[in-house]
């Protein structure tokens, strides 16, 4: 896009804004757009761009690679809405699997507690405490050397 914005200028169009004559945003608020939103944008700059009275080869092919890059963008993010369907259905299936966990693993819990009551001495903390972590070592610093 910076390449066809360039073109344009050197064609004699504002060097400001060469998208303003074709009735578009500058090239900075373009390429600020989300990527499907300045593919679309820069498809409808390279249609107006290329029917510019006494436009060079080089805008024309400028145009040709705009567009076609923006096509490639556009082509890209085609699946992306079917993979965010996928992925909200599969966020669904693991929240409702998440409550039956938590209630069985909660029950095992309170299990492990009562058999405690009943005898089973450290069979709490042997399956749900974790050990402290061993504390690192604090390394000796080295004798500075001296120079007499």
């Amino acid at each position: 896009m910076d390449t066809l914005a360039s073109k344009l200028v050197g064609d004699g169009l504002p060097r400001k804004n060469p998208f303003a004559p074709l009735g578009f945003k500058p090239p900075a608020v373009v390429q600020r757009m989300g990527y499907a939103e300045e593919a679309k944008e820069v498809l409808k700059i390279a249609t107006k761009a290329r029917k510019v009275k006494g436009a060079s080869k080089e805008t024309l092919d400028a145009a040709k690679d705009a567009e076609r890059s923006a096509r490639a963008v556009t082509h890209a993010l085609g699946p992306i809405p079917a993979l965010k369907e996928a992925y909200k259905a599969a966020l669904l299936k693991r929240d409702a699997l998440a409550q039956p966990w938590e209630t069985a693993f909660a029950a095992l819990k309170r299990g492990a507690r009562a058999a405690e009551d009943d005898g089973a001495k450290g069979l709490f903390a042997a399956l749900f405490e974790r050990p402290a972590k061993p504390r690192k070592r604090k390394q000796a610093k080295p004798a500075a050397v001296t120079t007499t």
